[in-house]
């Protein structure tokens, strides 16, 4: 419900402002000004003000009663953020021009003041600490909800994914844009905030075959940053979708050290007569049946996104392809969802060659 903002008196509204982040930080003049701006509005315990989706074309600023932030996660829920009175919501689809990444709920009644996009944007425009601190916030938010649980980044240590976070840029994309397209060399990696995004590839037919739907927290264009070839597939939004873009030189820097690890065929040779190692052959089961390292677990990569879970996240994975290309890309995915796992350098051909060097070895 909305009230007209008389009811109440501007300078009572302006004092309320002075004690609120970042409205506490302009003048008295200034704040006078953001109170004739403002709309009362009231929600009922349940009621959304926002949903996740949905066009930003407010931000509220809570005076009365609390609110939750939620995000979905598989079937259900899962809970961001509690926020009571004197805390401002709706911030990040306002500066990112997105859709809302996340569902704010009343748990109780609440009183809170609207500020519409119009009002949001001069505010911003002519109040610099206010627009810096909002963009503090809505990048500390986004992160909470980019990075929750679930996620296949969250199990970077809290400096290194508030490291990535930073040097990740909000792209938002109409639906039918094309992100990645098969044949192009990879520039960037990207995290999918909101919204849904097609995998097509092609193959021996000239029609793209639809490979996979990837939703809020997956991600896509790892593989051409890791390999160095063209990208292998085309990556098209289904919808209006908020990603998050990493550049090539930050991903080296950031991801590929902790997510991409090798090992070289001596170490791999060691650590395969210990307890707790399982080899992983991630090509194609037709090049298994050619010929596999003894006592190795096959799971294709093209496999492993949907499979992964059958894996053992105590054990540690010592993954090889051919050559090392794919396994590398095997051994970023593991990582990045939580599993222990080593990449062959130069995969079953290197290991081969060592084998025959070995008096050891029986094939």
């Amino acid at each position: 419900m909305t009230e007209n903002i008389q009811m109440e008196g501007i300078n009572d509204i302006a004092s309320f402002l002075g004690t609120c982040p970042p409205f506490n930080r302009l003048s008295p003049s200034a704040r006078q000004s953001v109170a004739e701006a403002l709309e009362q509005v009231h929600f009922q315990p349940g009621e959304a003000l926002m949903e996740a989706g949905s066009v930003g074309d407010a931000y509220f600023l809570l005076r009365e009663g609390k609110v939750e932030i939620v995000k979905k996660n598989g079937d259900g829920e899962e809970l961001l953020a509690v926020r009571g009175a004197g805390a401002g919501v709706g911030e990040i689809a306002l500066l990112t021009r997105g859709p809302r990444t996340a569902t704010v709920r009343a748990v109780d009644a609440v009183r809170a003041y609207r500020l519409s996009i119009e009002a949001f944007e001069q505010i911003i425009g002519r109040e610099a600490a206010v627009a810096d601190y909002l963009l503090e916030e809505a990048r500390a938010n986004l992160q909470k909800v980019s990075f929750s649980v679930g996620s296949p980044l969250i199990s970077l240590s809290p400096d290194r994914l508030s490291a990535v976070f930073a040097r990740m840029t909000p792209l938002v994309v109409s639906a039918g844009t094309e992100v990645c397209r098969q044949g192009e060399n990879g520039d960037a990696f990207y995290v999918i905030q909101s919204g849904r995004m097609e995998v097509l590839a092609k193959e021996l037919e000239e029609t793209p075959i639809l490979k996979a739907l990837l939703g809020p927290g997956m991600t896509f264009g790892e593989e051409a940053l890791l390999t160095g070839k063209p990208r292998s597939a085309t990556v098209k939004a289904v919808e209006e979708s908020l990603l998050l873009c990493l550049n090539q030189k930050d991903f080296k820097e950031l991801l590929e050290a902790d997510f991409a690890r090798e090992i070289s065929i001596k170490d791999a040779l060691q650590m395969q007569k210990e307890a707790g190692n399982v080899l992983l052959d991630v090509r194609f089961p037709e090049e298994a049946e050619d010929g596999q390292i003894p006592e190795s677990r096959l799971l294709p990569l093209g496999e492993l996104r949907v499979r992964c879970r059958e894996l053992d996240p105590k054990t540690r994975y010592l993954v090889y392809c051919r050559s090392g290309r794919r396994s590398k890309i095997a051994a970023f995915l593991l990582n990045q969802r939580g599993y222990k796992a080593l990449s062959i350098a130069g995969g079953i051909l290197a290991w081969q060659q060592a084998m025959e060097k070995s008096s050891d070895y029986s094939m």
